[in-house]
């Protein structure tokens, strides 16, 4: 826990195994993202020198960190968006496997980290491609995707993904023309599972 004379920063960061919510944050005493994630860089560093965590354990919280939606992004600072996204098929069977699909627009290059989870199992997270491997169809075109498998034992009805995005400038990234009062809409689908 680090606190400040403005209030509680961050609740149950460094604790590994769990997972920073920006429901733990409150006012970040200098008010700005960048500083944020410089201080918890500093911090994680200093947790790692001391060894009470691992490497890739401070790549995780790193990115948990900045994938927060917790400060509002100027939408001059916004370089990249997403204008789709959909999954297919958008109804599957249990142990069947399902294609999410993700057409970014804007300066695609700027894309850092694209992923899904599902709303209904947050834990279950799901890296999308643009590479030719792992689902992609064709290197570098712009379609990036991701394999889902439905679990043979999955409870029928309909299940939520959510995508959650950030561009090399550590900018959460939005739905296409959804940003106001510096925040956006995270693009969503819905899979029946029959």
């Amino acid at each position: 826990m680090i606190a400040s004379e403005k209030g509680l920063v961050v609740l149950n960061t460094f604790i590994p195994g769990f997972i920073l919510h920006s429901h733990h944050l409150a006012p970040y005493p200098h008010g700005r993202y960048k500083d944020y994630l410089f201080d918890m860089m500093k911090s994680l560093l200093a947790l790692k020198m001391k060894r009470l965590i691992l490497d890739e354990d401070m790549d995780y919280l790193l990115m948990e960190a900045a994938e927060q939606n917790y400060w509002p992004v100027s939408e001059k600072e916004i370089t990249v968006s997403i204008k789709m996204f959909t999954v297919r098929p958008a109804e599957a069977e249990r142990g069947s496997m399902v294609k999410l699909l993700v057409v970014p627009e804007g300066k695609v290059e700027d894309i850092f980290m694209l992923k899904g989870y599902i709303r209904e199992a947050p834990h279950l997270q799901y890296l999308f491609h643009d590479d030719g491997k792992n689902g992609d169809e064709k290197q570098n075109d712009n379609v990036w995707t991701s394999l889902l498998e439905v679990f043979s034992d999955a409870t029928p009805g309909t299940y939520h993904v959510d995508i959650q995005a950030i561009d090399t400038d550590w900018n959460p990234i939005y739905r296409t023309a959804t940003v106001k009062d510096g925040f956006g809409e995270r693009a969503s689908v819905a899979v029946t599972v029959k």
